[in-house]
């Protein structure tokens, strides 16, 4: 009964040490996960101003060279 009692003690610490472990790998991979996220957002950001940039420069080449015309009378 002792080497019984020994080895139900032997599983349960080994569980302990299992779900301990598996915890730290969960927390470890979503915090992978979260920073892949983030560096996503702030290349898609910085993509976008780029786009925003670009598009303000092509707006004030052809507003300088197509300068509008009155319609005063």
């Amino acid at each position: 009964m002792d080497e019984y009692l020994k080895f139900v003690e032997f599983q349960d610490k080994e569980m302990e040490n299992f779900v301990a472990e598996e915890e730290k790998l969960r927390q470890a991979h979503k915090d992978n996960v979260d920073a892949m996220t983030r560096r996503h957002w702030e290349e898609k950001v910085q993509l976008e101003e780029r786009f925003n940039e670009e598009l303000a420069k092509l707006m004030e080449k052809y507003s300088l060279s197509h300068p509008k015309k009155s319609n005063s009378i």
